[in-house]
């Protein structure tokens, strides 16, 4: 989520859609009440929602172990709970309240808080896809030889 690409949120009954102009991913936080889907590993995790007052709350389990948490590559095991916490202090910002838990990775699990900006200056998100990721992807990326 701490990404510098922005993203725009979309509220329904029963969903929060997020999507994210790096790469065309989104996310989908079921706020149904229905559960965690059992025995799928998902990419982007299995979210599921619920409102406490004006804060959304979202837990995300289900993960697979084949992303990362950050550029550095610092990685996660499918065993990785995060629990969000998204809230409106204004019109224009989130606060957004994050705790990351995975017993295999982790000694203890640890959280980061830090605010969401409306871009004002933008009216819709554009297209970013990542050369290399899309090279990687089809299999045509060829790593640089390691000077000697």
């Amino acid at each position: 989520m701490y990404i510098e690409h922005p993203f725009q949120i979309f509220q329904t009954p029963n969903h929060v859609a997020m999507t994210f102009e790096w790469s065309q991913v989104y996310r989908l936080i079921y706020t149904d009440g229905s559960k965690h889907q059992d025995g799928i590993e998902f990419w982007m995790g299995d979210n599921r929602g619920h409102w406490e007052g004006d804060t959304l709350v979202n837990e995300v389990t289900n993960f697979n172990d084949q992303t990362w948490l950050d550029a550095a590559g610092n990685f996660h095991s499918e065993q990785l709970k995060v629990t969000e916490r998204y809230t409106m202090i204004d019109p224009d910002t989130i606060q957004y309240e994050v705790r990351l838990e995975d017993p295999k990775v982790f000694a203890r699990p640890w959280s980061i808080t830090m605010p969401f900006f409306r871009h004002k200056d933008m009216d819709r998100l554009l297209e970013f896809q990542c050369q290399a990721e899309k090279e990687e992807a089809n299999g045509e990326f060829e790593r640089d030889e390691s000077p000697p």
